[in-house]
């Protein structure tokens, strides 16, 4: 009888986490195309710094400015990562000893 209690519980718990992970894959690909195509859609690798001359009379060295630049390399990572939320969300509940 607690077998049974249990199993359903786990159940339950999965049917739950399945529909918590679907909105979330939505969400986490949604987030990394707009922040790629709003970053300015960067067909290169993703850009943490830049180098801007130095506005110090006599330097010749640059300056490394901060700036993110989101690349084709974090659009891939955020959209796979949506994938496999996805098809975690998609895969049935497995249902043991029946």
């Amino acid at each position: 009888h607690y077998a049974l209690q249990t199993r359903d519980a786990i159940g339950a718990c999965c049917i739950a986490m399945r529909r918590l992970l679907r909105p979330a894959a939505a969400a986490l690909g949604a987030v990394g195309l707009v922040l790629w195509f709003f970053g300015g859609p960067n067909t290169g690798r993703s850009e943490w710094y830049r180098e801007v001359p130095s506005d110090r009379p006599g330097t010749v060295a640059n300056e490394r400015q901060f700036v993110f630049r989101p690349g084709l390399d974090f659009l891939g990572c955020s959209l796979a990562a949506a994938a496999v939320l996805a098809v975690l969300g998609r895969a049935p509940a497995r249902r043991g000893g029946d």
